[in-house]
């Protein structure tokens, strides 16, 4: 089958053959106009009508249809008058199967050129055709050799409904659904026209039509035997099959030469189309590569919109930490500079001593204690305090040595908590040791200030990287921990399980960054940012695996076959553009990689598996 609609190279190699191998069999010109009209019928889905028509002289015409052009005309006997006969027919309709239960286009009397000119759709086509209403009507023999091997080519009509080419609008074009209609043909060596006309339901593009110039040719070539020879089944013409054997012959060469240049000029335009098509392809491919990029760019800004609010808490907190130690000192150090040297020299050496070892003990670093151990520590030494005559305030004295981190042995600190001015003693110990813990306190924020500010240079750096390179990929996983941070202490526990000797792997480090961000992030939405966060990296068979489990409620069966799909979400409105998973698989499998995931109420494991040789 051959579709009028997508015509191509292929439909019109193949259609042309099969039309010069239709009428092979046929022993005149009728039945090989009949073979091919059938052929083409068919063969061509959409086709509502196809006939072929031939000028043929008033001479030539059998009785009845001699009898037809006269009841046309007021006077004429002229045996060389021109009339367009409909030599085969086919079609949808039973009658349209047959020239002569046809009304009114059996046979049409090209009278003049002004009478031709009264037939807008003959006119048209002659003209399409490229020849001279007057050279159809009057040919002038000196011109047909020249004009049979030049002239062919086709008559189109996109549009039928409303033409004024096309007649019988509100009779055929209507009721039948006509869209379009082709015309090809030619001149056959006697100087008679051709045509063979299709009515199609189905719109034909000029694409289309202009690959029926050569179909014009394939006709002519199964034509040519019966021009000038027998033209009717019912009617012989007086003509011996070999007397104009050599101009017959000449005739078919030039048509196959005709042909051949026909086949080869539209083989050039399909290329040339071809290529303009590949050209906008690949442009259409570059556009969507953009956009591509873009929705991936918008999908990891979308990410790090969320990191943001968990990322300048990460910074203030140490910030805040660094201003309240400071004041502190500054606040201190004012009075404990002036005081302080004046206080320790009306101490006795041995006070000097004991002061300094307190002091130090003070200072001594130590196991940060939950709230429950500071209150059994507290019990503890309250009952020590009491057995050393200290009842009246040994709670208080507790609260304070437990505030200023002791855990060691009491003795140390009884010389001093008998002094007469134990509190004074006290009060110095106090500062220095909280000096000591303020210095502490900046020390522990600046590094943690620096971690986070490390995190994000190393993320900056990553992003400008558009070239693989050789990684660990723990690093990024913290890196993406590390910016996670504030979201994670709230009430998440990670556990983290990697080899310990992992081989780096070269890949495109940003893009699988933001892997690890989506599906963290995801993890974390999932769990409502309570439970347990597992990661495991490690590797079998040089294949690199990568699992990230949460502790939430798992994704529902009917949604685990399309959690991949762009587009697809269970966020509400505004919380997720359904991109993440996608772009997540496009970065994994552009690593030759795959993605899969396996969901149950309570455990969700996303694994990524990488192999370390693409």
């Amino acid at each position: 089958m051959h579709s009028l609609s997508q015509f191509t190279l292929r439909d019109m190699a193949e259609l042309g053959l099969a039309l010069r191998q239709a009428s092979q069999d046929a022993d005149h010109m009728e039945a090989a106009a009949q073979a091919l009209v059938t052929y083409l019928y068919k063969h061509c889905p959409g086709a509502a009508l196809v006939r072929l028509f031939k000028t043929h002289p008033y001479g030539g015409l059998s009785a009845d249809l001699q009898q037809s052009v006269q009841a046309g005309l007021s006077a004429t006997s002229a045996n060389a008058l021109k009339c367009l006969t409909l030599l085969a027919t086919a079609g949808t309709e039973s009658a349209w199967c047959d020239r002569h239960s046809s009304q009114g286009h059996q046979v049409i009397p090209l009278t003049s050129v002004e009478g031709v000119q009264q037939i807008p759709m003959i006119a048209q086509l002659i003209q399409q055709f490229g020849l001279d209403i007057e050279n159809i009507v009057e040919p002038d023999p000196a011109l047909l050799v020249k004009l049979e091997q030049r002239n062919f080519n086709v008559f189109h009509i996109p549009c039928a409904l409303g033409s004024p080419f096309i007649p019988s609008q509100a009779e055929f074009v209507q009721p039948y659904g006509i869209e379009s209609v082709l015309g090809f043909g030619g001149l056959l060596p006697s100087g008679n026209l051709f045509t063979m006309i299709i009515f199609s339901q189905v719109t034909i593009p000029r694409s289309t039509a202009e690959m029926f110039q050569s179909l014009a040719l394939s006709v002519k070539l199964a034509l040519l035997p019966f021009d000038g020879e027998v033209h009717f089944g019912d009617r012989a013409m007086a003509a011996a099959r070999n007397d104009n054997l050599q101009s017959r012959l000449q005739s078919e060469v030039t048509t196959l030469r005709q042909l051949l240049t026909v086949s080869e000029q539209s083989t050039l335009e399909q290329s040339d189309r071809l290529e303009q098509t590949i050209s906008k392809r690949s442009e259409t491919l570059k556009q969507l590569q953009a956009t591509q990029a873009d929705l991936i760019q918008s999908e990891k800004m979308a990410a790090l919109g969320q990191l943001v609010a968990g990322v300048a808490h990460e910074l203030n907190t140490p910030l805040g930490a660094i201003r309240s130690s400071v004041e502190y000192l500054q606040e201190t150090l004012g009075i404990t500079l002036n005081e302080f040297p004046q206080f320790f020299s009306q101490l006795t050496p041995q006070e000097q001593s004991q002061l300094r070892q307190v002091t130090t003990q003070a200072q001594s670093p130590t196991r940060i204690l939950t709230s429950r151990e500071k209150r059994k520590l507290r019990r503890k030494l309250t009952q020590e305090l009491e057995a050393e005559g200290l009842e009246t305030e040994a709670e208080e004295l507790a609260d304070t040595l437990v505030d200023l981190g002791f855990q060691g042995d009491l003795s140390l600190f009884l010389p001093l908590l008998h002094h007469p001015e134990r509190d004074r003693h006290l009060e110095y110990v106090y500062q220095i040791a909280m000096v000591h813990q303020s210095a502490q306190t900046i020390a522990t924020a600046t590094e943690r200030a620096a971690k986070v500010v490390f995190a994000l240079r190393t993320y900056a750096r990553q992003d400008q990287s558009s070239e693989k390179v050789c990684v660990d990929l723990t690093e990024g996983m913290e890196t993406i921990l590390t910016l996670y941070h504030n979201q994670l202490k709230q009430g998440v526990e990670v556990s983290k399980d990697y080899d310990d000797n992992l081989p780096k792997l070269w890949c495109y480090v940003d893009e699988l960054n933001q892997v690890w961000t989506n599906l963290i992030h995801n993890a974390l939405q999932a769990m409502d940012y309570k439970g347990q966060l597992a990661i495991a990296i490690h590797e079998y068979n040089q294949v690199i695996h990568v699992q990230i489990t949460d502790s939430g409620s798992g994704i529902a069966p009917e949604h685990r076959d399309r959690i991949f799909e762009p587009f697809f979400t269970t966020k509400p409105p505004g919380e997720g553009s359904g991109l993440g998973l996608d772009i997540v698989q496009r970065i994994v499998e552009k690593h030759g990689g795959e993605i899969t995931a396996n969901s149950e109420p309570g455990r969700t494991t996303f694994t990524v598996t990488l192999p370390l040789t693409v």
